[in-house]
C-alpha cells in the first residue's frame, strides 16, 4: 500500500503545539505527509468544535483524558503534564521544595478564564482548604502571565514542558489536588480513519512520551 501521505490539518493549543509540533516535522522530514498548523487557545468544552475544520485538534484537559465535550470523537492522550506553582523569587512560600494546598490558602493568582483547564486546579484547591482563593487577573498567554508573577501581582499555574527559566520566578510542584494536564489528539472518525492521521497520531504519541 505504500506509505500514507497528503496533508494533515493541526489546531493546536500554543503551548502544546509548542512541546509537541517541532519534533513531529523532524519526524516527518522527507516523507509524504505534509501538515498545516493553526493555533488558538480556547475554554475546554470549545476544542471539540474544531475538529469539525481541523483534521487533529490537539486540546487539554485538568479534570481528565476526554476534554470536555470530546465524547464522540477520537481521542488520545499524548502526554500527562504537570502543572507547577509560579511564585516570584523573593516570595516566602520560594524557600519550600514543593506546595500543598494549606500552603496557598489566602493567596492571589494571575487565573485563566472561567472555563479554561487550569481554572479547575484553583477550584480543588479552594474544595479542599475551604477557603476561596483571589484571582486577581485572568489571563491566557502564558509568557504574559509569567511576567506579571515576576513583579508580584500574584501566583501561576504554568505548564511544565515549555515553561523557560526566568529571573523573577521560581516553581513549585503542587501536591494534594491534580496539578496535572492531559494533553490530547482529538479528531473525528472520519478524519481518523485518514492512514496519514493515524500516522501523525503515532509520531505524537511517541513525543509525548518521550517529554513525559
Amino acid at each position: 500500500m505504500g506509505q500514507p501521505g497528503g496533508t494533515v490539518s493541526i489546531g493546536t493549543l500554543p503551548s502544546a503545539g509548542e512541546a509537541l509540533l517541532p519534533g513531529l516535522v523532524e519526524r516527518l522530514r522527507g516523507s509524504p505527509i505534509t501538515i498545516e498548523v493553526q493555533d488558538f487557545d480556547l475554554a475546554e468544552e470549545g476544542f471539540a468544535a474544531r475538529t469539525l475544520d481541523h483534521d487533529l485538534v490537539i486540546a487539554h484537559s485538568a479534570a481528565g483524558d476526554v476534554p470536555s465535550g470530546a465524547e464522540g470523537l477520537v481521542a488520545r492522550v499524548l502526554a500527562h503534564e504537570p502543572l507547577d506553582v509560579a511564585l516570584p523569587i523573593g516570595h516566602l512560600l520560594a524557600a519550600k521544595a514543593e506546595l500543598s494546598p494549606e500552603d496557598l490558602v489566602g493567596t492571589s493568582w494571575i487565573a485563566v478564564p472561567q472555563g479554561f483547564p487550569f481554572d479547575s486546579v484553583l477550584l480543588a484547591i479552594e474544595a479542599v482548604t475551604g477557603s476561596p482563593l483571589h484571582r486577581r487577573l485572568r489571563l491566557i498567554d502564558n509568557r504574559l502571565v509569567e511576567s506579571f508573577v515576576a513583579v508580584g501581582e500574584g501566583l501561576a499555574l504554568l505548564p511544565r514542558f515549555t515553561t523557560r527559566p526566568h529571573p523573577g520566578t521560581v516553581l513549585r510542584p503542587l501536591r494534594g489536588v491534580n496539578a496535572r494536564r492531559a494533553l490530547v489528539a482529538l479528531a473525528r472518525p472520519d478524519h481518523y480513519a485518514r492512514r496519514a492521521v493515524r500516522a501523525v497520531v503515532g509520531h505524537l504519541e511517541q513525543i509525548g512520551r518521550e517529554l513525559a
